[in-house]
């Protein structure tokens, strides 16, 4: 297995190698965005919204879906952070398991002493964070009727 992943001879060793760096990449970024809707959720219902619309008897679901639509901002505010983390761990990854990406070039540009290279890599992984970022202001815009006003 460790062949397969680390020196692919074939096709299928290059997809196997970028599938389990995905996994890898997946698996450490799960467990933040979690954590962060569960406690906001946590707050979320101790607010005196909630407890007034349980008093007036409004249905559970109901308060849930309000609960939800609160506790889904924050998140979504710290995926663009989390977004960048992504584009640093991809760095190492592409190093680690000789993928040529994005990451291997700014590596390489490093190592070689080629300002061009590094220029390139830096510009796209700061148009992939704008871009991120827009599409988090977007999807914040139609998700908070706060920030329509």
């Amino acid at each position: 297995m460790y062949g397969t992943i680390i020196s692919p001879q074939t096709t299928y060793g290059e997809i196997l190698k970028i599938l389990f760096s995905a996994a890898v990449l997946s698996i450490l970024t799960v467990a933040r965005p979690y954590l962060i809707t569960r406690v906001q959720a946590m707050r979320e219902f101790r607010e005196p919204y909630v407890l007034t619309y349980r008093a007036l008897g409004y249905s559970p679901g109901l308060i849930r879906r309000h609960v939800r639509r609160n506790t889904v901002i924050p998140t979504m505010t710290d995926s663009v952070l989390n977004f960048g983390w992504i584009l640093t761990a991809q760095v190492f990854l592409e190093l680690i398991m000789k993928i040529d990406g994005m990451g291997y070039i700014l590596f390489s540009g490093t190592v070689h002493g080629n300002p061009f290279l590094i220029q390139i890599a830096i510009i796209y992984f700061a148009v992939v964070m704008i871009g991120a970022s827009i599409l988090t202001d977007i999807l914040i815009y139609f998700a908070d009727p706060r920030v329509r006003r």
